[in-house]
């Protein structure tokens, strides 16, 4: 059984190696002095009852940023993709959960600077405690 904030927890310690700072939530804005930074949130979730409490299919995101002279899509695909593999290496987070996913990406660029973000969402099962 794990809550939300453990499940957050664990996605900041597993992919910390491959960023210069990890956000155990959302943030409204990342400082470049941090990049590459991610930040690990829920978007939502579908909690469905059972006899000993909720099995939950969850919507969870990490949003990448980072800045780059030469291709700012490159360097967020390279981060990415290093989250990923990071996140792959144990899809159970040491059985915290049954099972992560990817499920979607989606970039977000700063037409005022080189800066970027890169978010990949997740779908996340687990046996809720929240």
């Amino acid at each position: 059984m794990a809550t939300r904030k453990q499940i957050r927890e664990a996605i900041k310690t597993v992919i910390a190696p491959a960023f210069n700072r990890v956000y155990s939530g959302w943030r409204n804005s990342a400082d470049p002095r941090d990049f590459p930074c991610a930040m690990v949130f829920f978007d939502n979730g579908q909690p469905d009852r059972t006899f000993d409490g909720y099995d939950t299919e969850a919507s969870l995101s990490i949003e990448i940023w980072t800045s780059s002279a030469d291709s700012i899509d490159d360097a967020l695909d390279l981060l990415g993709t290093a989250a990923k593999n990071l996140i792959e290496q144990d899809e159970t987070l040491g059985g915290l959960i049954d099972g992560i996913s990817l499920s979607d990406f989606g970039y977000d660029r700063d037409p005022e600077s080189l800066a970027g973000a890169l978010s990949l969402t997740f779908t996340v099962t687990y046996h809720d405690e929240d």
